[in-house]
């Protein structure tokens, strides 16, 4: 319960100061607080609203966290079909911030929505998403085996600058996200 009032103090601070930000951020956790609390319906009301926040804005990668929480809640509701257009609008949101945003586990959520919703292709193009995605984050986070290192000081701005070296790979592969 004081938890609950330092949020909702917290939050009508935010409202006054038309910090739009820190208002979603407050929902966010007033949504979580409620659904630690088994009171989902509540939850989502609070969820939704700061959705509605970060998509006025234009806070992508808040807009996908948030959404990631609202589908949470939802299935806790049997409100399938809902939690799956949040999480598929969750995964559109986070795609353009590639590994920072985690989509191995958004993807992965959906899996197990799909799976116990009798989806069984769907499960299965969810998981090789999850898995490409994580595959991905590792393959560009581990150290080149040829890479030597450079003790130069900095680089000679005189050098030749070699432009038609080959791109890095996207971080989501040539993937098409639902």
């Amino acid at each position: 319960e004081h938890a609950e009032d330092a949020y909702r103090e917290s939050l009508a601070i935010r409202v006054r100061e038309n910090d739009t930000p820190g208002q979603s951020n407050l929902l966010n956790q007033l949504g979580n607080l409620y659904l630690a609390q088994g009171l989902a319906e509540e939850a989502v009301s609070f969820y939704q609203e700061a959705v509605h926040i970060d998509a006025r804005s234009g806070n992508m990668a808040g807009e996908g966290v948030k959404r990631g929480n609202l589908a949470q809640a939802l299935l806790g509701l049997d409100r399938y079909d809902d939690a799956r257009r949040e999480l598929q609008r969750a995964i559109e949101c986070i795609a353009p911030y590639g590994h920072v945003s985690e989509p191995w586990k958004t993807w992965s959520f959906l899996e197990s929505l799909e799976r116990a919703t009798g989806h069984p292709e769907d499960a299965h193009a969810a998981r090789a998403h999850a898995i490409n995605a994580y595959l991905s984050y590792r393959r560009d986070r581990r150290p080149s085996r040829h890479a030597t290192r450079d003790l130069s000081p900095s680089p000679d701005p005189a050098a030749p600058h070699h432009a038609d070296a080959p791109a890095p790979p996207h971080p989501h592969g040539s993937q098409q996200h639902p």
